[in-house]
């Protein structure tokens, strides 16, 4: 038996023994006691050396710098940038242990059972001490990137900051610095830019999915399925609080209710391209751009695109809006106002609205909740935090009314 195979039996030796603390704990129905508790925590620790230790042999095999091309040197990922990438360059997830893995045939084999040695090892690894599932971080990662074209927020531009633990901060600058112009000898004023903090303290994010257990064993497209309901509904989930998250108790807060952003308000139809300008003037005025995507209710985009001139003809956008992308999301609210008929669109530069994202994701299988009805149930947690580099880069147009309101 060479070397690695060696190796590798240890580790699966190692996964075998955490699995059995566990289900010992959970026969008896009590908690881990300490000893357990401290014995788990080493022999995951060291599982997760072992990964480290594989994927840097990966690499110098391999002959390259990194597999990650540098992206875990980011603290905020670019829009190309790859969370998978990011996790791998970290060490935090290894493509190889788990390769042929993806999150539906993961999710599945938590409800029917493993069906190859692959899902086998990740059940086993990723089970943790209050019975659920820790995913893991090669799926999970991908789960994330696969978040970036299907939320509008994050494809019209909107970063990803990862986020290793419950309180992360990081530096922008909340006021230029201003340069002068200087005779000879004379003083030199002092200039002090206000320097400020992006805190990330990311809420919890919660959802159930239910289906039979025939339909979870039957299915053919199961996977997939799975894959895409959690897929669209965090997707939509983000936009929403991204937008118009209220701040307070456990949600985030959006562009709605940040302080800083920039206000117009419309107090009627959007039926021309008029507010649209004024907002793109207010993000000028704070010496940046609007990218050219603007988020807007699917009734406000419909004026706007059926909007007439006196001539019987559909207005068209002057020429800096020609290249703008009109973005309706159903996400945005539309019963806002004294009378529930209100809604916002928002403009600016997507690119300095930061989405942190805590880089373990859970789930939770409930069997017995839904048994009467002979049904499954998953319960999948997220952790993630809203932010913008500067407010001031943003508007929002209140009291967009539909039109005959």
């Amino acid at each position: 038996m060479n070397n690695a195979l060696k190796e590798l039996n240890e580790k699966n030796k190692r996964l075998d023994r955490m699995q059995t603390i566990l289900v010992e704990a959970k026969a008896e129905k009590r908690d881990l006691t300490l000893g357990e508790q401290s014995e788990f925590d080493k022999i995951e620790r060291e599982v997760r050396l072992y990964n480290v230790a594989k994927l840097e042999a990966v690499k110098g095999s391999r002959g390259v710098k990194s597999i990650s091309d540098g992206v875990e040197n980011r603290t905020i990922l670019r829009k190309k940038d790859s969370f998978r990438s990011w996790m791998i360059g970290k060490g935090l997830a290894n493509a190889e242990e788990y390769q042929g893995l993806n999150l539906g045939s993961y999710l599945r084999s938590m409800v029917t059972g493993p069906r190859n040695e692959v899902e086998r090892r990740a059940l086993s690894a990723g089970t943790d001490s209050a019975g659920g599932f820790t995913v893991p971080s090669i799926v999970s990662s991908e789960f994330i990137d696969k978040l970036r074209p299907t939320s509008n927020v994050l494809a019209s531009g909107a970063l990803i900051v990862p986020l290793l633990s419950d309180d992360t901060t990081i530096a922008r600058l909340d006021e230029d610095l201003t340069f002068q112009w200087k005779a000879e000898n004379a003083a030199i004023n002092e200039s002090s830019p206000t320097f400020g903090r992006v805190r990330f303290q990311p809420k919890t994010c919660v959802a159930l999915i239910k289906g039979s257990r025939e339909l979870f064993e039957d299915s053919v497209n199961i996977e997939s399925a799975i894959t895409a309901a959690f897929t669209n509904g965090m997707a939509a989930e983000l936009d929403r609080v991204a937008l118009e998250g209220s701040g307070s108790g456990s949600e985030p807060t959006g562009l709605l209710n940040m302080t800083g952003v920039n206000e117009l308000e419309l107090g009627g139809e959007l039926g021309t391209y008029l507010p649209i300008l004024e907002a793109y003037e207010s993000v000028y005025n704070s010496n940046s751009e609007a990218d050219g995507n603007i988020l807007l209710a699917p009734r406000d985009w419909r004026n706007l695109m059926q909007a007439m001139d006196s001539t019987g003809q559909h207005i068209q956008p002057p020429n800096v809006l020609k290249d703008a992308r009109f973005k309706p999301t159903k996400n945005i609210s539309v019963v806002r106002g004294v009378d529930s008929n209100e809604s916002t669109a928002y403009i600016g530069r997507w690119s300095d609205m930061l989405i942190g994202i805590r880089t373990v994701t859970r789930i939770e299988v409930l069997k017995e909740t839904f048994a009467g009805n002979l049904q499954y149930g998953m319960l999948a947690y997220m952790r993630v935090d809203i932010a913008t580099r500067q407010p001031s880069l943003f508007c929002r147009l209140t009291g967009i009314l539909d039109s005959g309101s």
